[in-house]
């Protein structure tokens, strides 16, 4: 079951018509009779039908895969499986967080949100983010965080700093 999106106000929609637009749609499987559902999300790409995203009932995402196979799988048969964090904001200063990955935790045993255990964070250094020119790129600075103790909350102190002029700080 599904909803196609179409043009015009002909009949239901092929690609073959050109009036195709995509289609999300649910897909049951019965597994030893327990129904499970996986979502389908299809779009025309000028030629054919594909399936950039899918949503398994496992809880799997699939970007550019049919079968992602951990939590988040972006695939590409070219060299665009690339995760971009793109802040947008006209007020980009020196020290402003651009981006940040954090990585975590819980064991189920205690109550509450996760534990961070890691965290990359990139900052914008110097205030060339604010001029507005044809230039796509200003100076960053990288930083890797990791916990070091228990309940010692060491994530503020860089393990690796990488600094804009590529210069490369450990434990600093």
């Amino acid at each position: 079951a599904g909803i196609a999106f179409q043009t015009g106000s002909a009949g239901l929609a092929s690609l073959a018509t050109g009036s195709f637009i995509g289609e999300v749609s649910g897909k049951v499987t019965n597994s030893g009779g327990t129904l499970t559902s996986d979502m389908i999300f299809k779009v025309n790409s000028g030629d054919s039908v594909i399936q950039p995203l899918t949503i398994l009932s496992s809880g799997y995402v699939g970007i550019g895969t049919a079968a992602p196979t951990r939590a988040l799988t972006i695939s590409d048969t070219a060299e665009n499986a690339i995760l971009n964090l793109h802040r947008e904001d006209t007020t980009i200063t020196d020290g402003n967080v651009i981006g940040s990955i954090y990585f975590g935790g819980r064991d189920g045993t205690a109550a509450g949100t996760s534990n961070i255990g890691a965290y990359i964070e990139c900052r914008a250094s110097g205030d060339d983010w604010a001029t507005d020119s044809d230039v796509h790129y200003a100076p960053t600075n990288m930083a890797f965080h990791v916990q070091s103790a228990h309940n010692d909350n060491q994530l503020g102190s860089a393990a690796l700093y990488i600094g804009q002029n590529k210069n490369v700080g450990i434990g600093t």
